[in-house]
């Protein structure tokens, strides 16, 4: 897993540069420019979660699966 906390690490991330940018325009979409979104991302001090194999997808799914048999029970 790869943890992200600014935009310019995107391009740090194992897939192509297409993937990249298209990353990239839905994170800045909302907002003017990239400075915009960086400034709005430090403040909220966000993180983005890269998953870089199958394994920490399906332990993702499983994790969220038993949260939600929790909230339901």
């Amino acid at each position: 897993m790869i943890k992200l906390t600014n935009l310019q690490q995107i391009t740090t991330l194992p897939i192509t540069t297409t993937l990249q940018e298209q990353i990239k325009s839905i994170l800045t979409e909302p907002f003017h420019d990239a400075a915009e979104t960086q400034q709005a991302w430090d403040e909220l001090q966000c993180e983005l979660w890269f998953l870089t194999s199958k394994s920490e997808l399906s332990a993702v799914v499983v994790d969220d699966i038993e949260m939600l048999k929790r909230a339901l029970t």
